[in-house]
């Protein structure tokens, strides 16, 4: 995940477009999921430190979903 096209795109936005990003995803008009709201939250910590362990899979599930155990078929559905 962590040289994922969409990680490198919001590693490249600038402190106010994340911010304006970060508004966008609490929006409930454009979105109705409150775990993007989390996600975003938890990516604008760690996109830049220099831990790649940070943007993984199962860390980032553990940050939206406490000890619920990581699934691959779930990721989808749920994120």
């Amino acid at each position: 995940m962590y040289n994922s096209s969409v990680i490198k795109l919001l590693k490249s936005f600038s402190i106010d477009e994340f911010r304006k990003f970060e508004d966008f995803s609490r929006s409930p008009y454009y979105n109705k999921n409150a775990n993007i709201t989390k996600l975003v939250i938890y990516l604008k910590s760690a996109l830049h430190q220099t831990d790649k362990e940070a943007l993984s899979k199962e860390i980032v599930w553990r940050k939206l979903f406490g000890d619920k155990k990581f699934n691959y078929g779930d990721e989808k559905h749920n994120i």
